[in-house]
């Protein structure tokens, strides 16, 4: 009985390390927005762009994602900025979508997904 408790709690540690690394943000830095743009000329996007700050805001708050949650759990709007960032000191690109999603994608191939459920107000035209 005592080697099963040991065991679980063992496994019931093991799995806080892994959620707590899993969802630490890690540092990002240098961002700049290159494009504003949209996947076909439509009006829905006219008005949607984001300063430096704003994605610097949106990454504070947004969390690494799967590519499943991705796509199952938030919407797909046409709407985006692209842009480069430094993750850990590499250099990487990244696409922010209206839908509250991004991609980043460095130069080692990594491939990340976020997505922001407290964001909304991050979208929002700066006055």
């Amino acid at each position: 009985m005592v080697k099963v408790a040991t065991f679980f709690l063992s496994l019931c540690l093991a799995g806080c390390t892994s959620a707590n690394a899993i969802n630490s943000n890690p540092s990002l830095s240098d961002i700049r927005v290159k494009e504003v743009g949209a996947d076909a000329e439509s009006e829905f996007c006219r008005d949607f762009k984001l300063s430096d700050a704003q994605v610097k805001s949106y990454f504070e708050r947004a969390e690494e994602i799967s590519f499943k949650q991705q796509h199952d759990e938030f919407d797909y709007l046409p709407c985006y900025v692209k842009g480069t960032l430094q993750r850990q000191g590499e250099q990487c690109e990244f696409i922010i979508r209206a839908g509250t999603t991004a991609e980043v994608v460095c130069k080692n191939n990594l491939q990340i997904f976020y997505g922001c459920n407290t964001c909304d107000d991050t979208f929002q035209p700066e006055i």
